[in-house]
């Protein structure tokens, strides 16, 4: 997954209802954004798996053509990122 920007974090709103938490996840800047939405299943206290849609489209991806994927997606602190860091951004990097 690719980042938008470093310079505005995006935001992340999630919620539970019986035992299942939903995610629905935005960041955006100039034109350019990324959207992650659906189930969230906890992996461990660094990871989690987001199954639903992600929306993203921005001018270093897929040719600034909207690329939309639907499934099973697998995120983590990815690189030099710890795990304080990661709490802070919105839409963490995926493996």
């Amino acid at each position: 997954m690719q980042w938008i920007s470093w310079e505005k974090f995006g935001t992340a709103l999630v919620t539970r209802k019986d035992d299942t938490l939903y995610m629905d996840a935005r960041q955006e800047l100039d034109g350019k954004y990324i959207t992650a939405q659906g189930t969230i299943r906890i992996v461990n206290a660094r990871e989690f798996i987001l199954k639903g849609e992600i929306v993203m489209k921005a001018d270093h991806f897929n040719d600034r053509q909207l690329c939309e994927r639907k499934g099973e997606f697998h995120f983590k602190p990815w690189g030099h990122a710890d795990i304080g860091e990661c709490r802070k951004v919105s839409i963490l990097a995926m493996a």
